[in-house]
Formats: C-alpha cells, sequence, structure tokens
C-alpha cells in the first residue's frame, strides 16, 4: 500500500499547526501563558510584528487540532483575531 495516500491517524502521525494571534493591547504575554496551560500547545510566545504571539499547536488529529484553535484560543476573550497555518510534512 502507498504510504503517501494514508491519513496522518493510520501512520501515526499528528497534525502540527501555528496559529498566529492578535491580542487586545497589552494582553499578549497574558494570553500566552493562558495558551502555555492548554494541552496542545507546545509553545506560546509574544512576538513584535503584524501579530502578538505565535504558538505552537499540535494534536492527533485535524478534529482535535479544531478544538484547541475554536474552543480554546478563540474563547479567550483577550483574542481578538487568530490565523492558523497547518504544517504540511
Amino acid at each position: 500500500m502507498n504510504m503517501a495516500i494514508l491519513s496522518l491517524e493510520a501512520r501515526n502521525m499528528s497534525v502540527r499547526a501555528y496559529i498566529l494571534i492578535t491580542t487586545r493591547p497589552g494582553t499578549s504575554e497574558t494570553v500566552s501563558q493562558d495558551l502555555r496551560k492548554i494541552k496542545g500547545i507546545l509553545k506560546a510566545e509574544s512576538v513584535y510584528g503584524r501579530f502578538d504571539v505565535i504558538a505552537l499547536a499540535e494534536a492527533k488529529d485535524h478534529k482535535t487540532l479544531n478544538e484547541i484553535v475554536y474552543k480554546s484560543v478563540g474563547a479567550n476573550p483577550k483574542v481578538i483575531h487568530s490565523e492558523t497555518c497547518v504544517v504540511l510534512f
């Protein structure tokens, strides 16, 4: 069987994504600290530039990644906007 066509789950691989976050003014460090407490968030750091926080998330599948992004990141009242960049390879 061609491994390239198997799902990530079938190959026992996880899904990773970078989450680019815009926060309310003055809250980026608090948001970073909050994110670090969430299961599935490997790293979250305050940064200078277009976004205020960049987080790295890892999940067993896309559904679980979706839950991290929407239920944890998006639910934070200090988060104004987020963009998720799923890692391809």
